[in-house]
This record gives structure tokens, C-alpha cells and sequence, in this order.
């Protein structure tokens, strides 16, 4: 990514050479810039609006292109700009750079390293250090809002693996097993692969669980059309409906 970041630069640095020019008069640059809308000639003469278009006159007026010369930008710079005869072109000097300039340069690049807001290196940070949060009992809805921030969304065709952490429809949600994620094993309704968190205190819906890794156990709590139950046996894989002795309704 940095080195073709370094080739539409110096693309884009030649073309902004390229599109400026010196008026050249006896082997002398004696203006440089773009082409003047205006031109008034050393005879007193004025071409008016219009003159940059006239392109069949910029060269008997002297204007000559700026062309940069190949150099090392680590060790080199450019000085005096001056007229080529040989290449009829403007161009510049090629110098080496000095030890102190080139430790500048060093430095200055560094300084920008530094500067520099890396969001995702940020976030990713943020992850790492919400880890213990998430494993805390005390762990509250506002601070679960708060935390979707930081974690990446679902998306489908994904290679997850156990234990990650990600963001479907604003709710957290832990992988249950490594897998590559599809759009027909939606979070929300594939327990097998997907477990939201639920702070303590907030009970949350029944889904139907495909096997004992993820059936409810005694204790468990769970929304069911509209009521609370609590589960009464451990492995239980029905819903209150399903087998009533399984559950009794908490409210």
C-alpha cells in the first residue's frame, strides 16, 4: 500500500511539473508559472483574454516546459532552475544532500509516523482491553451499547473463528465455533454458531438450541411468548411449550 501511495505521489509531483513553465528570453528564465490568461510581451504588445489557449504562440514567446529531472529524493535535491538548451526544457540542478539535511528529513518523516491517527490500530486496542469486560458479571446494557463501537460487523462469507467477538443489528455476539459465516446462518437465529450477550438481569429470548453445547441448563433464564421461565433440568433442549415440565413460568 506505502509504495503505491510513493507512485501516485511522484506521478502526481511530475504532473505538477509538468503543467508548469518558464518563459525563457536569451538562455535566461525570466518568469515561471502556469500560462498566463494575459500576456504582455518585452515589445509592449498585450495578448488579452484567451492567451493560454493560443498554444500555437506559447513557444515563439519562449515558454518552455518544467521538466524534473530523475534524482534519489533520500540523498538528492533540486536547486537552480535553469534553462537547457540541449533538451530545450527548464529544469533544475541535482545536488547531494547534506548529512544534516538528510537526518532532518529522517526526523521529519518520523515526526509524521507520530503524528499519524491510526482509527482501526485504535480500535483494535480498544478490543483487547474490553476483553475482561465482557467476562465481567457486572457488565451493564449501556456499557455493552457503548462497546459496539469498537467491534467489527457481521458480515457474511466470513471466516470466524471461536471466541470472536462481532457486531449484528447493534447486539454482541460471541462465535460459538470456527466456521466460515453465510447469509442463511443469520447471529440472531443460529444459536449453534452464534451466543449474544446478555447482561445480568436482562433475560433473553428462547432459541432453539441444536444440540447440548448450547442447550439451556437449570437456572437459565429465558423469554418466551412474552413470559419469563426458568429452566428446571439441565440439556434442556425444548422450548416451555414443548415440554412444560422442563420449565416453570417465573412471571
Amino acid at each position: 500500500m506505502k509504495r503505491i501511495t510513493t507512485l501516485v505521489l511522484l506521478i502526481a509531483l511530475t504532473i505538477s511539473a509538468l503543467a508548469q513553465h518558464a518563459q525563457v528570453i536569451n538562455g535566461q528564465i525570466v518568469r515561471t508559472g502556469g500560462i498566463p490568461s494575459r500576456f504582455e510581451r518585452p515589445d509592449g504588445t498585450t495578448v488579452w483574454g484567451g492567451y493560454r489557449q493560443l498554444t500555437h504562440l506559447h513557444y515563439a514567446d519562449g515558454w518552455r516546459d518544467i521538466v524534473l529531472p530523475n534524482y534519489n529524493r533520500a540523498s538528492e535535491k533540486l536547486i537552480n532552475l535553469h534553462y537547457d538548451s540541449l533538451q530545450d526544457v527548464a529544469t533544475y540542478e541535482v545536488a547531494t544532500k547534506t548529512d544534516a539535511e538528510i537526518a532532518a528529513q529522517k526526523d521529519g518523516l518520523l515526526q509524521q509516523m507520530d503524528e499519524q491517527f491510526n482509527y482501526e490500530q485504535i480500535k483494535a486496542l480498544l478490543r483487547l482491553l474490553s476483553k475482561p469486560l465482557l467476562e465481567n458479571d457486572s457488565i451493564t446494557s449501556g456499557e455493552l451499547e457503548v462497546l459496539t463501537g469498537i467491534y467489527k460487523q457481521y458480515r457474511p462469507d466470513n471466516w470466524y473463528e471461536a471466541g470472536e467477538v462481532f457486531v449484528y443489528e447493534t447486539t454482541l455476539y460471541r462465535v460459538v465455533q470456527p466456521h466460515t459465516s453465510q447469509s442463511d446462518w443469520l447471529p440472531d437465529a443460529t444459536p449453534a454458531l452464534y451466543t449474544p450477550f446478555t447482561p445480568p438481569g436482562q433475560v433473553a429470548q428462547w432459541i432453539q438450541p441444536t444440540g447440548a453445547h448450547d442447550a439451556y441448563n437449570t437456572g437459565d433464564k429465558v423469554l418466551f411468548n412474552g413470559s419469563t421461565y426458568e429452566s428446571l433440568i439441565n440439556a434442556n433442549t425444548w422450548s416451555p411449550t414443548a415440554y412444560p415440565a422442563g420449565w416453570q413460568l417465573i412471571e
